[in-house]
Formats: C-alpha cells, sequence, structure tokens
C-alpha cells in the first residue's frame, strides 16, 4: 500500500515530493524524492506486529507537521507525528479496533479518520481538544450506532450519494 504526501496549497518555498509506504515486513516507510529525481528513505519509526495494510497522510490544515495513520493485521490503528519537516516522527496514539485493519482515510478537513476493518465493521475517530482520537460512532451491516449517529445522520441528510458509499 502507499500513499503521496498533501501538498499545500500556501507554503513558503519548494514542497518534497513524499510516499507513505506499507506492506508484509510490517513497516511503514517515508520516501522523499530528492532534486535529482532519485527516492531516499527517510528514518521512520517502527510500531506494527503484523502486515500495514493501509497508510494515509491526514490533509495539510495549516502548520507544518505531517500527521500518517496506518492499519494493520494486528488489529491497530498507529497515529504517527511530525511536529515540524526534518524533525524525527513519533507515535502519537494507537488505536485499537481490535480486528485487522484493512483502511484508514482521513476526511477532507482532517478531523474524522475512518478505519476499515475485518469485521465488517467501520469506525469514525474524531480529534478531541487534546488532540487525540476518540472513537464517536460504528458503521456495519445493522447501519449506524454509537453517540454521534444523530451527528452523522445530520451529515448525510439530503445527500444520498455519500450516505450510499459508506453502506456498500
Amino acid at each position: 500500500c502507499w500513499a503521496p504526501a498533501p501538498q499545500p496549497t500556501a507554503h513558503g518555498g519548494p514542497t518534497p515530493i513524499r510516499i507513505a509506504t506499507g506492506g508484509s515486513d510490517n513497516r511503514v516507510r517515508l520516501w522523499r524524492r530528492d532534486d535529482a529525481g532519485d527516492w531516499e528513505e527517510e528514518q521512520f519509526p517502527e510500531g506494527h506486529t503484523n502486515w500495514v495494510q493501509d497508510v494515509a497522510w491526514r490533509p495539510q490544515v495549516g502548520g507544518a507537521g505531517g500527521l500518517i495513520a496506518s492499519g494493520g493485521l494486528d488489529g491497530t490503528v498507529i497515529l504517527w507525528a511530525q511536529e515540524l519537516e526534518g524533525q524525527p516522527w513519533r507515535k502519537l496514539q494507537v488505536l485499537n479496533p481490535g480486528k485487522p485493519v484493512w483502511r484508514v482515510s482521513w476526511s477532507v478537513t482532517g478531523s474524522l479518520l475512518t478505519v476499515a476493518s475485518g469485521d465488517n465493521n467501520v469506525v469514525l475517530y474524531k480529534e478531541d481538544n487534546d488532540g487525540q482520537y476518540e472513537s464517536v460512532t460504528n458503521i456495519d451491516e445493522n447501519g449506524i450506532r454509537g453517540p454521534a449517529s444523530a451527528a452523522v445522520d445530520d451529515a448525510f441528510a439530503g445527500n444520498a450519494d455519500v450516505a450510499a458509499s459508506f453502506a456498500q
């Protein structure tokens, strides 16, 4: 699996091209394209104990840091943070859906993280005021469950295409 880094629209200088990858070695790897067009691997900590099935960069919403979500067959989602370009990456938070994770995906604003797991369950996580992500609702074949189900219903009201995409 792989995911390109988001490219900020307003930035003071050239933005390097970066790609995050995950795979059967249980690792997330970061790659940066240098000025000559060659790819260099960046230092990145270890964290998963089984295959990394998906990686996703959170959209840049101001600031110079980065946030990557990685989901693995070990049943965890790890949120990796880099405060500023060039600083080391660190494990920000570990989410435990409990089942093998197949997909991770950020909302356009980066405030919601969607995690799809091997039990046909989708969990929405939302960032709280302390920068931590907490589960706000579950979506499965029986519908939407959890304290945020009314908010999710309101968000999809009148938008049958979006609601239908979650039902598939």
